[in-house]
């Protein structure tokens, strides 16, 4: 059972490929039979058939948009240690810092210590104060403001660009 949110993601997810998977693979940072770890990936499938589209597995875990049995199957093959993992758009719609906690931990279960993590937000208005939307929760926090969060769990956490897109990387899991 997933932790108990205020406001859950149910209402944020869009039917959209990520922007940071988009960037990603203009960046090439895949390969060819690579799979990535998709934490808080949403309901629809979109991300995952553009990764297939070019042979890189995407194994989805979001407990709020999919059903137990299903995030279940993605933990086991999540634990065992992926490419890399993702986490587009989760950590601005969670209110609840010990719950952004548990998603930057996956991450970082998620991969071997030296294969990275991509963290992107959508910063809202960047206010840094958070409130309820009509979906749910906006942190409207800048990029920056998630690096201490996720230092936490990662040796190496920097802000970079990607192909146009301000992200988050980080490697280094302390957690392996």
């Amino acid at each position: 059972m997933p932790p108990r949110q205020k406001h859950t993601s149910a209402k944020t997810c869009r039917a959209q490929v990520p922007a940071l998977h988009r960037a990603l693979l203009r960046a090439r940072v895949w390969r060819s039979w690579d799979t990535n770890a998709d934490i808080g990936g949403g309901k629809y499938e979109l991300a995952t058939d553009e990764l297939a589209e070019h042979q890189v597995g995407n194994v989805v875990y979001d407990p709020y948009n999919r059903p137990p049995g299903f995030n279940e199957a993605s933990l086991r093959v999540i634990k065992k240690g992926l490419m890399t993992a993702t986490v587009a758009n989760v950590l601005n719609c969670i209110m609840e810092p010990h719950i952004r906690e548990k998603v930057i931990r996956l991450a970082a279960v998620a991969v071997a210590p030296k294969r990275m993590a991509y963290f992107a937000v959508y910063e809202g208005d960047k206010s840094g104060v958070g409130r309820e939307t009509r979906d749910g929760w906006q942190e409207n926090r800048k990029l920056e403001s998630y690096v201490v969060e996720i230092e936490g769990h990662f040796d190496v956490v920097r802000v970079v660009v990607i192909e146009g897109l301000r992200c988050i990387v980080a490697y280094g899991s302390r957690l392996v």
